[in-house]
Formats: structure tokens, C-alpha cells, sequence
């Protein structure tokens, strides 16, 4: 795959010809990238971006549950550029695990082939065709926010612990007391590793959410707390923000200003002609009486990105 023309193509591309200052495109405009001294002296290298998740393997519902599920994790190139790397075909299957045995063995075994490879890579790099050496480090490590916390050694109770934000030090106390945008003091890797060396010094389950050290903290190129795993937008927004806000937002058009029923709404969701991606993915019906949507990440984006087009001859006054 290395000797391919694509890709002696995209390792000749400079991230820096790509960029602007003042426009957010990719990931390498963003300020994690750029303050990376490693990607910014190796601006051929490849740039890894891991997935994990864990899924069910059978029916996870039934008395099975739980039983057979299985942790995956995946990688991409971010030097593939955004619109094929949004394709799955891009993503390459690392490793895979049964999760009770992970939670047997641990992060230490189970993640060591893949760390040693990872350091080879930011050490020594691989040989291309042409002889040339091409090295690589980790850029991110993306997942849903459980799957994240477990990764990076944080807190898993998002329901009562007292810290319960990877990226910053705010309690459940100011959360809940204050203005819920407020953000409490930035996680940086010196008070992560602070934390961590406390934890090795006292008889302690956590100190402000971390459990433990992040075995993918030994690398020499990446850090949990740079931060290291960005946020789901699938489950936080598409699952979360927008599946509320929306449901009042339609709730209003409904109730309040009379523009047309729940009935007439599900009816237009049914009958609206999807064409492409979007007909896989058809947003579910909205029910009345639910304080959220019911869809799933992308039936819920889909749904936000049709809206208009499905009831928008029924908005009255637009200004």
C-alpha cells in the first residue's frame, strides 16, 4: 500500500501549503497540531488518529448482554484528506479485544503490541520504496466519552463523580450551581501527571478524576491532556444538545405559534423523498409527548439539515 503513487502523493504534501490562519478546515489548523513540535519538524510524517469503541456481537438485549462484547480500535491518516477520510474504507482495523478480557488483563497487555509499534513508528519510522524513511506519531485517540475516560484514565461515573470533564478541572458542585457553559482550570499534562504521581504515592482511588496513568502517556509525541481525545459530536450534540433543543424548537412551532401539527410534521418525515446516504438514514418520527428526538446521531443530523426544506412553507413570519 506504501508503494502506491496515492500515497507517495499525500506523505508530499505539506500541511503548512493547506492551511490559513484564520480558517479552521482540518485538523492541522488547529492549535494541538500546531503547538505538536514533532509534526511541525517531520511535516511528511504520518499522522495517526485512532477509533475505539466497543460493540455487541449478539443480541444486547437479551440474556446474552454484555457476554460477547467486543472492543475494536481502528486507525486513519489524517494525510488523507478530509472528504476520503470521511469514507470508511480509509479506517483499518488495529486490534480486537473481548471487553471482559480487557478488564481482566488490563490496558498494560492489551494495548502493548500496538504501543510498541507506535514507538518504532516516532523512532525509527518505516522504509518506503524509494528508501526513504518516513516517520509517524499519534495525533488523536477519538471515541465515545465513556470509551475516552476509560482510554485516558479518567473517571467513568459521569452521573457521581466529582470531576466528570477530561478537559478541565470544574466540579459537579459548580456545574450544577453555576451557569452550566462554565468551564473550571484547564487539564494540562503537568497537573495530569501531578495527579498521576499522587496516585502512586497515596492509598487513593482517584485524584480530581484520574485513576491512573494513560499507557498511551508513554509515548514520547502525545498526551491525553493536550488534549489527546477529542469530543464525540455524535453523542454529545447530535444525541445530546440537539436532540433537546430541537424537540423546543418544534414543541414552539407546534404548540405556540400553530404552524402545523405533530401529525402533520410525522407525515412529511415519512413521505419526504431522500435521495443518496440520507435514505439510509431516514430522521424517526417525532413524538410528542418525548423531551429529546428518538433518532440516532446521524437521523437526528439529518433531520436538522432537512428541517427546512420539509416544513418550511409553513413558516408564517421568517424575519
Amino acid at each position: 500500500m506504501l508503494e502506491s503513487s496515492f500515497w507517495q502523493g499525500l506523505l508530499s504534501v505539506d500541511p503548512k501549503d493547506v492551511s490559513s490562519s484564520d480558517v479552521l478546515r482540518d485538523c492541522c489548523d488547529g492549535k494541538v497540531f500546531v503547538s505538536n513540535t514533532f509534526f511541525q519538524e517531520n511535516p511528511s510524517c504520518f499522522k495517526l488518529v485512532l477509533y475505539q469503541d466497543a460493540f455487541e456481537v449478539v443480541n444486547p438485549l437479551g440474556s446474552a448482554k454484555k457476554k460477547h462484547k467486543v472492543l475494536a480500535v481502528y486507525f486513519s491518516l489524517l494525510n488523507i484528506s478530509p472528504h476520503a477520510r470521511s469514507n470508511v474504507d480509509h479506517m483499518q482495523l488495529v486490534l480486537l479485544c473481548r471487553e471482559k478480557d480487557f478488564k481482566d488483563f488490563g490496558h498494560d497487555k492489551v494495548f502493548s503490541e500496538l504501543l510498541t509499534d507506535l514507538k518504532i513508528l516516532e523512532e525509527n519510522g518505516i522504509m518506503m520504496a524509494d528508501k526513504t524513511v518516513v516517520k509517524g506519531a499519534l495525533y488523536c485517540i477519538a471515541g465515545d466519552n465513556l470509551g475516552s475516560h476509560c482510554i485516558g484514565g479518567f473517571t467513568e461515573n459521569f452521573s457521581s463523580s466529582v470531576y466528570l470533564c477530561r478537559y478541565c478541572l470544574l466540579t459537579r458542585t459548580d456545574f450544577q450551581g453555576a451557569d452550566p457553559a462554565v468551564c473550571g482550570p484547564q487539564r494540562t499534562p503537568e497537573n495530569y501527571r501531578s495527579a498521576t504521581e499522587h496516585l502512586e504515592r497515596e492509598d487513593v482511588s482517584e485524584v480530581h478524576g484520574v485513576k491512573f496513568r494513560s499507557v498511551f502517556n508513554s509515548l514520547q509525541n502525545f498526551d491525553v491532556c493536550t488534549p489527546g481525545m477529542p469530543p464525540c459530536l455524535g453523542h454529545d450534540v447530535f444525541e445530546g444538545v440537539l436532540s433537546y433543543d430541537l424537540a423546543v424548537y418544534l414543541r414552539y412551532f407546534i404548540n405556540t405559534k400553530k404552524w402545523f401539527t405533530y401529525t402533520h410534521l410525522n407525515r412529511r418525515i415519512k413521505q419526504f423523498k431522500y435521495k443518496g446516504t440520507d435514505a439510509s438514514s431516514k430522521p424517526c418520527e417525532v413524538s410528542p409527548k418525548a423531551l429529546k428526538l428518538g433518532g440516532q446521531a446521524v437521523q437526528n443530523w439529518n433531520l436538522l439539515r432537512l428541517l427546512p426544506l420539509i416544513i418550511g412553507d409553513k413558516v408564517q413570519n421568517p424575519q
